[in-house]
């Protein structure tokens, strides 16, 4: 009777192991498909932010720095978005660290950059989403502005 017990209780934990890896590796592959997927996005906001500066710097007709600084912007995001579509996540999980690890300052400089454009543009994309939903008249400020005088 133990050793039937015994034979039992490995063959349970034979499928206990077996069901955790199964369910580790369905955890691992969906967690690479949503990095793919945020991958993909980013590569297309970036491509989109591209034509859009390079649509800027077109128009500038006097060729000043504002029309070189927006189509130097326009060659660069086109060049990250290329960059993003070339490599898997992990990939560039990987070589996001290597360089943070040989040069931090930029590193930083650079986040601090891409944390500003995305801020401008979430707020951008949500005054367009108020604007079509009616409209921007009699609406109150954002919050950050409620109460502060002379602003």
């Amino acid at each position: 009777m133990a050793h039937g017990a015994v034979e039992q209780g490995k063959v349970t934990a034979a499928e206990a192991n077996r069901q955790v890896r199964n369910l580790l590796g369905q955890a691992t592959s969906q967690l690479n498909q949503q990095a793919d997927t945020q991958q993909k996005r980013a590569a297309a906001g970036l491509r989109a932010l591209g034509d859009e500066l390079e649509s800027m710097s077109s128009q500038d007709e006097r060729h000043g720095l504002a029309g070189d600084l927006a189509r130097q912007a326009a060659e660069q995001a086109h060049r990250a978005a290329h960059w993003l579509d070339e490599r898997e996540p992990g990939a560039v999980v990987a070589e996001v660290r290597d360089f943070a690890r040989r040069r931090p300052g930029l590193f930083l400089a650079g986040a601090a950059v891409a944390g500003m454009l995305a801020g401008r543009l979430t707020r951008s994309l949500a005054s367009d989403g108020e604007a079509g939903a009616g409209g921007s008249e009699g609406q109150q400020p954002p919050s950050s502005h409620r109460g502060q005088v002379g602003t």
